[in-house]
């Protein structure tokens, strides 16, 4: 006898419905309508990349993560920026541009929570990537690039650092620390395991750098002595400066002149919310970083050592990982029948500022009503509509005719409504009660209330604002309802939802100087 197998998604996966999809929107929009500020141009490309994933893959190991699709000749993307790469392939007389590209992506990982632990499974991403393309004065582009990060996550209202290194200056301290060129990346990966914190993964980072890449104790050890430092950036800009091995290094040398550079523009366009961290090591799945390079997370306190017992603790922790990522890629483009073109970019992980956001806003129910919000702005309603037949009293059963004609003038007019579809019977008191839920639960900010006493005066309807306070409501002596002719409801919906946007319009705050909201 076969059983039909319970429904599922893939490991890694969700679905996106209601409110979610909403506050995923709504992140969506708030970066669009950043980059759209600084000249960004919209860019869709194919899901499936054609011919076999590039070369340098994550760990060394080539397209390891890429998820390969033979049989299709072609591969998912795992990011955005292989495609554009190809796309500016395809487009050779196209030498300067700055484009944005919001689309999921999928690679293969290893889970590290959990039941997933160290399995190999397809992670599907959702992105929003902005690249400035083109030959430019040094750091000018990434200066551009961190202004667009702090304006991101001020208007996000994310209280986030954003830390930076070069890569010049990482390689040139792994070569002064004794790593010979030919392992320079592969250590590099290595070193940019390191979490916020030393103590917790620095003994894990070392035994991989002497046992996995034979790097001798004395070697790692240097290594760590460089990596530990971070702080603001034209204090780390001293260190190094003061530091004869290192800025006897032609990489390191070259790096800091660049970050001079930085310091400067940063200075210029107020982002002060930046720390220089040595350890930092971004490389991206198709293509190394070559200059700058950084990673944007929310202000977190430094993870503590486990317990000696090694129980668990009870108390719920932060939500980590990174709210954006990028660098400088001096090669995009390269071997693709064109001119390499250097290009600064910067990826936002929608899901998980999404994650972010939501944990946030927990203090919301969970259940279906919260989870099937939508965005309407009126709903309307009707009570007392019982004996309604159309012809002797002069209106339908429960309003119904009545409230789509409504909805349909208000649709007309371009605005977000809904309506029960039944006829709405029973005592006016649990008509009332059931018609507010479902405005509630629809998102909406007023409610048209049909009823009797409004038919009967000039064919009329009552206008109510809802989620005011009882003081509010004390304030204004006509407890928030106001009776209008049912021909104007357009005009005086409209009215009152403009009144309604302003105080927000006004209380709207301008971006800081650290980008914090």
């Amino acid at each position: 006898m076969s059983t039909k197998a319970a429904p599922q998604i893939p490991d890694d996966a969700r679905d996106w419905v209601g409110s979610d999809l909403i506050l995923r929107d709504q992140i969506i929009s708030t970066v669009v309508e950043v980059l759209k500020r600084h000249g960004g141009v919209p860019m869709d490309t194919p899901a499936l990349e054609p011919g076999s994933p590039p070369t340098e893959g994550d760990d060394g190991k080539d397209g390891r993560l890429a998820l390969n699709l033979d049989n299709e000749g072609g591969f998912l993307q795992s990011d955005l920026t292989a495609p554009f790469a190809r796309w500016l392939a395809m487009n050779p007389y196209i030498n300067h541009m700055k484009r944005y590209q919001i689309g999921k992506t999928y690679r293969r990982e290893r889970g590290k929570h959990g039941k997933h632990k160290r399995k190999l499974m397809v992670k599907e991403g959702y992105q929003c990537q902005f690249d400035i393309a083109g030959k430019y004065d040094a750091m000018i582009p990434e200066a551009e690039i961190l202004r667009i990060v702090s304006e991101v996550c001020h208007a996000l209202a994310l209280d986030v650092t954003i830390r930076v290194n070069h890569a010049r200056i990482l390689n040139g301290i792994l070569t002064v620390a004794g790593v010979p060129d030919g392992k320079i990346r592969e250590v590099g990966l290595a070193v940019g395991k390191l979490d916020e914190c030393w103590e917790r993964w620095g003994n894990m980072v070392r035994k991989e750098i002497v046992r996995k890449h034979g790097m001798d104790e004395e070697v790692a050890d240097r290594i760590r002595h460089y990596v530990l430092r971070k702080g603001g950036v034209k204090d780390m800009i001293e260190l190094l400066e003061h530091d004869s091995e290192l800025v006897g290094n032609d990489d390191v040398r070259a790096g800091l002149r660049e970050m001079e550079l930085l310091t400067t523009y940063l200075r210029v366009l107020g982002v002060d919310n930046v720390s220089f961290d040595f350890s930092l090591a971004r490389h991206g799945l198709e293509h190394c970083y070559s200059g700058l390079t950084y990673d944007v997370a929310l202000r977190l306190p430094c993870p503590a050592e486990p317990p000696a017992n090694n129980r668990p603790r009870k108390k719920s922790k932060p939500i980590a990982g990174s709210v954006a990522t990028g660098g400088r890629h001096d090669n995009l483009a390269q071997g693709c029948k064109r001119d390499a073109i250097p290009s600064a970019s910067v990826s936002f992980d929608i899901n998980h500022m999404f994650d972010l956001l939501s944990a946030a806003r927990s203090t919301e129910t969970t259940t279906g009503s919260n989870v099937l919000r939508n965005e309407v702005d009126v709903y309307i309603m009707a009570f007392g509509g019982d004996s309604g037949n159309g012809n002797r009293t002069g209106f339908s059963r429960g309003f119904l005719l009545e409230r789509m004609a409504i909805a349909r003038q208000l649709w007309d007019a371009g605005i977000r409504a809904e309506y029960w579809p039944k006829a709405e019977l029973g005592s006016p008191f649990s008509q009332v009660k059931n018609a507010v839920k479902r405005a509630v639960k629809s998102g909406a900010r007023l409610l048209v209330i049909l009823g009797r006493e409004e038919h009967n005066h000039n064919d009329s309807v009552r206008l109510q604002i809802l989620g005011r306070t009882v003081e509010e409501k004390r304030r204004d002596k006509r407890n928030h309802r106001w009776l209008v002719p049912r021909q104007n409801v357009v005009e005086e919906v409209k009215k009152m939802l403009l009144q309604m946007d302003r105080p927000q319009a006004e209380g709207a705050g301008k971006p800081g100087k650290s980008g914090r909201g």
